[in-house]
């Protein structure tokens, strides 16, 4: 009879993590605009899962992770202009709550990678078809005139260009890697699979293109060079090796090459909307002078409330907008998980995690981000690199148990 009540348990429990995750990848897509909503209640079903397993476990960076957390919303919001009720619960869902719970919960399954793998590509998904919704909106609404408005069904005001890009990078970046791990190419599952990818992939660089954001590309480059990287370092045979580093070569120098004007753009090309900005300079002076206008004045602004004298709202680095908004405790923090993520995959055993999959949502997420101001386009991103640097984390046997709460069992990798 116990081990009857212990199997019912562990089942419900992973019931209710599922049932968490799939509520979680739905509130991804925004449908009726209730993205909020069904991301805090997804997490609250995560929560419950992990409670009803044995409780939460997490390890000692884990707690740098939480200072974090915390730090970037209490400043951001002391230094802010909208101080009111809704806008401190909004901020402390997105900001606190999701990802300290999300992140707690990835701890205590790192010994299931199938449930963690399930997460990321859930979310990926509900971003994918969000932004697919978006394109379909915006064209009965304005034709395929990208790059001027991007409208929702579900909103009444327009949406910026990062705004759904964003949407765009997790599954993008997943599929390079589902594609290098593929180990059967044979099977009705394996080519709707295979299939499904491709055409989301060519959806979202030809929709890149019309809607003309330049930071999007930068994004798409790095994750393929990082699956071309990947690639030729599996290969044995040396000939192929070069041919592939050869080609990629050649390719590189003739794009340098048309978009330096040393050699010819073709018409149908240099037309392109996104091209056209790349041709054209775009906006990299005003990004210059962002920056310039950053490091003038941040330290007049130690605990957020730079964006008060630069020209943007944003400086359009993820990294820099943490300081700009949440000052220098956030920041710092912010750095040292960032050093930490890095040098833990180094470790032989991050081939245990998620491997290559968080590798590649990594490369995708953090070169977008490097141009535009992710935390603040979709405050989702947060909870999102929280899961990629608890993952890692998890690596560290310190396992540390919410007092609280009786932990029944550890899980170490």
């Amino acid at each position: 009879m116990t081990i009857l009540k212990k199997i019912n348990k562990v089942s419900v429990s992973c019931a209710l993590y599922y049932l968490g995750i799939f509520v979680i990848g739905l509130g991804c897509t925004n449908l009726f605009s209730l993205q909020g909503y069904l991301l805090l209640v997804g997490t609250v079903i995560v929560a419950a899962s992990a409670i009803l397993d044995g409780g939460l476990q997490f390890n000692r960076k884990y707690i740098v992770l939480v200072l974090f957390c915390i730090s970037f919303f209490a400043f951001s919001f002391i230094s802010g202009e909208d101080r009111t009720v809704r806008n401190l619960l909004y901020n402390f869902c997105y900001y606190v709550f999701m990802p300290v719970v999300l992140s707690a919960v990835f701890f205590q399954r790192s010994h299931d990678r199938n449930a963690k793998k399930a997460t990321i590509w859930s979310i990926a998904s509900g971003f994918a078809i969000g932004g697919w919704l978006l394109i379909v909106s915006t064209y009965l609404y304005a034709g395929n005139d990208f790059d001027s408005v991007i409208v929702s069904f579900w909103d009444n005001h327009s949406i910026s260009r990062t705004g759904i890009q964003l949407y765009f990078v997790p599954l993008f970046a997943l599929s390079f890697s589902w594609f290098l791990n593929v180990k059967r190419c044979n099977g009705l599952r394996y080519w709707f699979v295979f299939v499904a990818l491709m055409l989301y992939d060519a959806f979202v660089f030809y929709y890149s293109l019309e809607i003309g954001n330049r930071a999007i590309f930068v994004s798409i480059a790095a994750v393929i060079v990082f699956f071309f990287l990947l690639l030729v370092s599996k290969l044995r045979s040396n000939k192929i090796k070069l041919a592939i580093i050869v080609i990629c070569i050649l390719m590189i120098l003739l794009i340098v090459g048309m978009t330096l004007g040393i050699l010819p753009m073709p018409d149908f090309l240099a037309n392109i909307p996104v091209i056209k900005r790349f041709l054209a300079g775009g906006s990299n002076s005003q990004r210059v002078k962002l920056y310039m206008q950053f490091f003038a004045n941040f330290w007049r602004y130690p605990f957020g409330g730079t964006y008060h004298v630069i020209e943007d709202r944003y400086v359009h680095n993820f990294i820099l907008d943490i300081y700009t908004f949440g000052g220098i405790i956030p920041f710092a923090l912010f750095l040292i998980l960032l050093v930490w993520y890095l040098c833990g995959l180094k470790s032989a055993e991050a081939k245990y995690t998620l491997g290559y999959d968080g590798l590649f949502l990594f490369v995708g997420i953090f070169t977008i981000g490097m141009f535009e101001p992710l935390f603040e386009a979709n405050a989702f991103y947060i909870p999102i690199v929280c899961l990629l640097f608890e993952d890692i984390f998890a690596l560290t046997k310190e396992p540390v148990s919410v007092r609280s709460i009786k932990i029944k069992r550890s899980y170490r990798i």
